[in-house]
């Protein structure tokens, strides 16, 4: 770097332990919290940003531009995320247990960056230097050198809920009768030899809420041939008749 030679930063760190959602194809098993987690570019060389920063223009690069842009992607999937109702307000918290879980069921959320390396020459006998290069090499999967892979921001931001259930909520509700118990009274307009006793249980939804039932009864239920409808009975009761219908 002192000699003007840039390259990708990344490798195992010696402080802290490797967390339990760094897994996936290609994760050092190393013990150790490995970085990068995704790669963005950031040459300022062959394909810088151009920034006004104090009312000029310049052309930058480095973790300085590529942090900033993954923060305006994450901004994008809160939008995302609220307006397609998966989340009531925005706020995805620490998003890389997601990141690494993403890359194993929605591959394509990433670029795999296979080819290239970060390897720099470096000075014998300084941390890490024992052959006069230092740096480490792509490959499929995650690796010391790019992570992930760079981030396709359109599918990381609609396939985020993928591997993630949208929460969900459920509600109960008791029926009952009025009054607690009807009389079943011998129809002549659906009586018929078998069933005498005819009658009709409506439910009906409401505000969204779909309806199922349980129930103990005599006799014999059974669905309404049409099915579930707003308007229609849901289920019919009927009574085989001792002998006949009238």
């Amino acid at each position: 770097m002192g000699q003007g030679i840039d390259a990708t930063g990344g490798g195992a760190s010696s402080f802290y332990p490797k967390p339990a959602w760094q897994t996936g194809f290609g994760v050092p098993a190393d013990g150790a919290r490995d970085v990068p987690d995704v790669s963005l570019a950031a040459s300022n060389f062959h394909d810088p940003y151009n920034v006004l920063s104090g009312g000029s223009w310049g052309l930058y690069g480095g973790t300085s531009i590529a942090t900033p842009a993954f923060a305006g992607i994450v901004a994008l999937l809160n939008h995302y995320l609220v307006a397609n109702k998966a989340q009531s307000k925005p706020g995805v918290g620490n998003i890389n247990p997601a990141l690494y879980q993403l890359a194993q069921t929605v591959p394509s959320a990433f670029h795999d960056i296979t080819a290239g390396d970060s390897i720099v020459p470096c000075g014998k006998g300084t941390p890490g230097c024992t052959t006069g290069q230092f740096g480490y090499t792509a490959g499929p999967g995650y690796d010391l050198a790019t992570g992930l892979g760079s981030v396709d921001a359109y599918n990381l931001v609609t396939q985020w809920n993928s591997n993630q259930p949208i929460p969900t909520t459920t509600a109960s509700m008791v029926l009952s009768s009025s009054p607690a118990t009807v009389a079943l009274i011998r129809d002549t307009n659906h009586c018929s030899p078998q069933y005498p006793y005819y009658q009709q249980l409506n439910l009906q939804e409401q505000n969204g809420y779909e309806v199922q039932l349980s129930a103990s009864y005599f006799g014999s239920w059974r669905l309404a041939p049409f099915g579930f409808s707003t308007s229609r009975p849901l289920l019919e009761y009927h009574e085989p008749a001792p002998d006949s219908c009238l």
